[in-house]
């Protein structure tokens, strides 16, 4: 199901893009495609907030089916929701647009990138790392939920914890 709902959002924002690229933002086509994608599968996928900005204005926002199932609670503008793995589209889209802007590629060694002193807990990793190894996780960094919780967290101080990470596997396993 994650997958269903992950494919379908990325649709709608496609959707989304595009229709706010035209001179009229139809709210009535925007409304007719979401909620013919949830209904489709009622009462079993969560809802989504989605939104549209044109030159800098809020043309549109609004909150789709319920944010919780049990409770059936609805989805407004204003509903939060957690990013999990989405954050790592957002990340590699934002990554495409730096490799551009500063002329870099994906072969670019995070050595090159990151302050002195900056250090995996493997020797091997800090010398070879490249922007798609870590684009592709392949540096074994193991998961750590917890670090988000670390309400003092930096980001001169997470990248000091990072040489603390033991690797979960071999570099480019």
């Amino acid at each position: 199901m994650v997958v269903v709902v992950t494919a379908g959002l990325c649709i709608i924002l496609l959707t989304l893009c595009t229709l706010s690229h035209t001179s009229e933002f139809d709210r009535t086509k925007v409304d007719g495609f979401i909620n013919g994608f949830i209904g489709c599968r009622t009462n079993k996928n969560p809802g989504l907030a989605a939104s549209a900005v044109k030159d800098g204005h809020v043309v549109f926002a609004d909150g789709y089916n319920v944010s919780d199932t049990m409770t059936r609670r609805p989805v407004t503008n204003q509903t939060l929701f957690g990013i999990a793995s989405m954050s790592k589209a957002f990340a590699a889209a934002l990554m495409v647009k730096q490799l551009r802007d500063r002329k870099l590629s994906l072969h670019t060694k995070l050595s090159d990138l990151l302050p002195e002193g900056f250090q995996f807990s493997a020797r091997e990793f800090t010398q070879y790392a490249t922007i798609r190894d870590l684009m592709t996780h392949c540096l074994g960094v193991p998961p750590n939920q917890m670090i988000r919780l670390d309400k003092t967290l930096t980001r001169k101080k997470a990248a000091r914890r990072i040489r603390y990470f033991r690797p979960v596997h071999k570099f480019r396993h």
